[in-house]
Protein backbone atom coordinates (compact mmCIF):
# COMPACT_ATOMS: atom_id res chain seq x y z
CA UNK A 1 0.00 0.00 0.00
CA UNK A 2 1.55 3.46 -0.76
CA UNK A 3 0.73 6.15 1.47
CA UNK A 4 0.47 10.27 1.35
CA UNK A 5 1.34 11.18 5.12
CA UNK A 6 0.03 14.87 4.77
CA UNK A 7 2.38 16.87 7.38
CA UNK A 8 5.86 16.39 8.26
CA UNK A 9 6.05 17.41 11.77
CA UNK A 10 6.63 14.47 14.51
CA UNK A 11 3.53 12.79 14.24
CA UNK A 12 3.99 12.67 10.36
CA UNK A 13 7.75 11.67 10.85
CA UNK A 14 6.61 9.26 13.14
CA UNK A 15 3.99 7.73 11.50
CA UNK A 16 5.64 7.48 8.49
CA UNK A 17 8.33 5.18 9.76
CA UNK A 18 6.00 3.11 11.36
CA UNK A 19 4.35 2.18 7.86
CA UNK A 20 7.47 1.73 6.32
CA UNK A 21 7.99 -0.71 9.01
CA UNK A 22 5.27 -2.51 8.04
CA UNK A 23 5.84 -2.68 4.90
CA UNK A 24 4.46 0.32 3.09
CA UNK A 25 6.11 3.13 0.81
CA UNK A 26 5.11 6.05 2.49
CA UNK A 27 5.60 9.69 0.46
CA UNK A 28 5.64 12.49 2.53
CA UNK A 29 3.77 15.98 1.61
CA UNK A 30 5.56 18.80 3.10
CA UNK A 31 5.53 22.65 2.10
CA UNK A 32 9.28 22.07 2.13
CA UNK A 33 10.08 18.82 0.73
CA UNK A 34 13.58 19.82 0.18
CA UNK A 35 13.95 21.09 3.81
CA UNK A 36 16.68 19.28 6.05
CA UNK A 37 14.28 17.97 8.44
CA UNK A 38 12.50 16.50 5.89
CA UNK A 39 15.52 14.98 4.03
CA UNK A 40 16.75 13.21 6.91
CA UNK A 41 13.89 11.59 7.02
CA UNK A 42 13.61 10.15 4.13
CA UNK A 43 17.33 9.43 4.36
CA UNK A 44 16.55 7.32 7.36
CA UNK A 45 13.98 5.55 6.46
CA UNK A 46 14.47 3.25 3.61
CA UNK A 47 13.96 3.00 0.05
CA UNK A 48 10.06 2.89 0.46
CA UNK A 49 10.15 6.59 1.89
CA UNK A 50 10.14 9.55 -0.43
CA UNK A 51 8.93 13.20 -0.36
CA UNK A 52 7.17 15.69 -2.51
CA UNK A 53 4.62 18.57 -2.08
CA UNK A 54 1.53 18.01 -0.44
CA UNK A 55 -0.48 18.03 -3.92
CA UNK A 56 1.90 16.03 -5.38
CA UNK A 57 1.80 13.19 -2.55
CA UNK A 58 -1.57 13.63 -2.14
CA UNK A 59 -2.10 12.61 -5.91
CA UNK A 60 0.40 9.80 -5.44
CA UNK A 61 -1.06 8.55 -2.55
CA UNK A 62 -3.65 5.39 -2.35
CA UNK A 63 -4.67 6.56 1.20
CA UNK A 64 -3.67 9.79 2.98
CA UNK A 65 -2.71 10.28 6.51
CA UNK A 66 -3.93 13.91 7.73
CA UNK A 67 -0.97 14.52 10.51
CA UNK A 68 -0.61 18.22 10.11
CA UNK A 69 -0.86 20.88 12.84
CA UNK A 70 -4.58 22.00 13.62
CA UNK A 71 -3.92 25.65 12.45
CA UNK A 72 -2.11 25.03 9.29
CA UNK A 73 -4.97 21.57 8.18
CA UNK A 74 -7.57 23.57 5.74
CA UNK A 75 -4.20 25.43 4.39
CA UNK A 76 -2.56 22.05 4.16
CA UNK A 77 -5.37 20.62 2.38
CA UNK A 78 -6.05 23.59 -0.20
CA UNK A 79 -2.53 22.31 -1.16
CA UNK A 80 -3.26 18.89 -1.28
CA UNK A 81 -6.08 19.37 -3.45
CA UNK A 82 -9.68 17.91 -2.48
CA UNK A 83 -9.45 16.34 -6.13
CA UNK A 84 -6.50 14.68 -5.59
CA UNK A 85 -7.96 12.81 -1.96
CA UNK A 86 -11.46 12.04 -3.91
CA UNK A 87 -12.77 8.86 -3.26
CA UNK A 88 -9.61 7.50 -0.64
CA UNK A 89 -9.55 6.82 2.57
CA UNK A 90 -7.98 9.80 4.94
CA UNK A 91 -6.91 8.90 8.32
CA UNK A 92 -7.49 11.98 10.11
CA UNK A 93 -5.13 12.36 12.71
CA UNK A 94 -5.35 16.08 14.21
CA UNK A 95 -6.67 17.33 17.42
CA UNK A 96 -8.46 20.74 17.33
CA UNK A 97 -6.09 22.16 20.01
CA UNK A 98 -5.12 25.64 21.37
CA UNK A 99 -3.07 26.74 24.25
CA UNK A 100 -3.56 29.51 26.65
CA UNK A 101 -2.72 30.55 30.54
CA UNK A 102 -5.36 28.09 31.48
CA UNK A 103 -2.97 24.84 29.26
CA UNK A 104 -4.79 22.73 26.23
CA UNK A 105 -8.24 23.62 25.25
CA UNK A 106 -10.06 22.71 22.12
CA UNK A 107 -10.89 25.39 19.62
CA UNK A 108 -13.70 23.19 18.07
CA UNK A 109 -16.50 21.13 20.24
CA UNK A 110 -18.31 19.98 21.41
CA UNK A 111 -21.18 20.49 18.79
CA UNK A 112 -18.67 19.84 16.45
CA UNK A 113 -15.20 18.76 15.78
CA UNK A 114 -11.85 18.44 13.82
CA UNK A 115 -12.83 15.38 11.93
CA UNK A 116 -16.33 16.67 10.49
CA UNK A 117 -14.61 19.70 9.63
CA UNK A 118 -11.96 17.65 7.64
CA UNK A 119 -15.70 15.53 6.05
CA UNK A 120 -16.95 18.58 5.15
CA UNK A 121 -13.91 20.16 3.32
CA UNK A 122 -13.25 16.67 1.83
CA UNK A 123 -16.50 16.18 0.74
CA UNK A 124 -15.54 13.13 -1.70
CA UNK A 125 -13.35 11.39 0.46
CA UNK A 126 -13.85 8.61 3.42
CA UNK A 127 -12.41 10.29 6.59
CA UNK A 128 -11.86 8.68 9.78
CA UNK A 129 -10.19 9.61 12.94
CA UNK A 130 -7.94 7.40 14.96
CA UNK A 131 -4.70 8.12 16.46
CA UNK A 132 -5.29 11.37 17.94
CA UNK A 133 -5.31 9.83 21.60
CA UNK A 134 -1.63 9.22 22.14
CA UNK A 135 1.60 10.41 21.73
CA UNK A 136 3.18 9.89 18.28
CA UNK A 137 5.59 7.59 19.47
CA UNK A 138 3.13 5.36 20.16
CA UNK A 139 0.76 5.61 17.28
CA UNK A 140 2.89 2.52 15.29
CA UNK A 141 4.04 -0.72 17.40
CA UNK A 142 3.10 0.53 20.99
CA UNK A 143 5.31 0.04 23.83
CA UNK A 144 3.38 1.27 26.89
CA UNK A 145 3.67 -0.23 30.40
CA UNK A 146 0.74 -2.04 30.87
CA UNK A 147 -0.37 -3.03 26.85
CA UNK A 148 -1.18 -0.66 24.32
CA UNK A 149 -4.65 0.01 25.19
CA UNK A 150 -7.40 0.82 23.01
CA UNK A 151 -7.47 2.75 20.10
CA UNK A 152 -10.84 4.39 19.01
CA UNK A 153 -11.86 5.38 15.36
CA UNK A 154 -14.78 6.67 13.48
CA UNK A 155 -15.99 7.59 10.25
CA UNK A 156 -18.82 7.68 7.89
CA UNK A 157 -17.83 4.84 5.45
CA UNK A 158 -17.78 1.69 6.35
CA UNK A 159 -15.39 -0.35 4.40
CA UNK A 160 -12.96 3.01 5.36
CA UNK A 161 -13.43 1.57 8.77
CA UNK A 162 -12.54 -1.72 8.36
CA UNK A 163 -9.63 -1.10 6.27
CA UNK A 164 -8.52 1.11 9.21
CA UNK A 165 -9.53 -0.84 11.94
CA UNK A 166 -7.37 -3.81 9.83
CA UNK A 167 -4.15 -1.27 9.63
CA UNK A 168 -4.58 -0.27 13.41
CA UNK A 169 -4.31 -4.46 14.49
CA UNK A 170 -1.19 -4.87 12.13
CA UNK A 171 0.60 -1.93 14.26
CA UNK A 172 -0.27 -3.04 17.71
CA UNK A 173 -3.66 -1.60 18.44
CA UNK A 174 -6.59 -3.05 19.75
CA UNK A 175 -9.40 -0.99 18.31
CA UNK A 176 -13.48 0.04 18.85
CA UNK A 177 -15.42 1.76 15.96
CA UNK A 178 -16.78 4.69 18.26
CA UNK A 179 -19.18 5.25 15.76
CA UNK A 180 -19.80 8.34 12.52
CA UNK A 181 -17.24 10.75 11.99
CA UNK A 182 -19.58 12.83 14.72
CA UNK A 183 -17.84 10.34 17.29
CA UNK A 184 -14.88 12.78 17.39
CA UNK A 185 -17.03 15.02 18.88
CA UNK A 186 -15.84 12.43 21.70
CA UNK A 187 -12.41 11.35 20.91
CA UNK A 188 -11.48 14.82 20.70
CA UNK A 189 -11.57 15.94 23.90
CA UNK A 190 -10.10 12.86 25.12
CA UNK A 191 -6.63 14.65 24.14
CA UNK A 192 -7.53 17.53 26.33
CA UNK A 193 -7.34 14.48 29.47
CA UNK A 194 -4.16 12.90 27.80
CA UNK A 195 -2.26 15.73 27.80
CA UNK A 196 -3.52 17.10 31.35
CA UNK A 197 -2.29 13.50 32.38
CA UNK A 198 0.78 14.03 30.63
CA UNK A 199 1.78 17.43 31.86
CA UNK A 200 0.93 16.65 35.66
CA UNK A 201 2.82 13.62 36.13
CA UNK A 202 5.96 13.77 33.70
CA UNK A 203 5.22 11.16 31.08
CA UNK A 204 3.77 10.28 27.26
CA UNK A 205 3.70 6.70 27.78
CA UNK A 206 0.02 6.75 28.44
CA UNK A 207 -2.99 5.64 26.69
CA UNK A 208 -6.93 4.69 26.82
CA UNK A 209 -7.95 1.37 27.35
CA UNK A 210 -12.02 -0.36 27.56
CA UNK A 211 -12.25 -3.05 29.62
CA UNK A 212 -14.58 -5.53 28.44
CA UNK A 213 -16.58 -7.64 31.09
Amino acid sequence: MRFAVLGSGQVGRSLGAGLVRHGHDVVMGSRDPGSEQVRAWVAGSGDRAAAATYADAAQQGEVAVLATAWSGTESALMLAGAENLAGKIIIDVTNPLGFGPDGPHLVIGHTDSAGEQVQRWLRHSRVVKTWNTVNHAHMIDPKIPGGPGTMFYCGNDADAKTFVADLLDQCGWPSLDAGGIDGARLLEPLTILWVRYAMAHGTSDHAFKLLRP
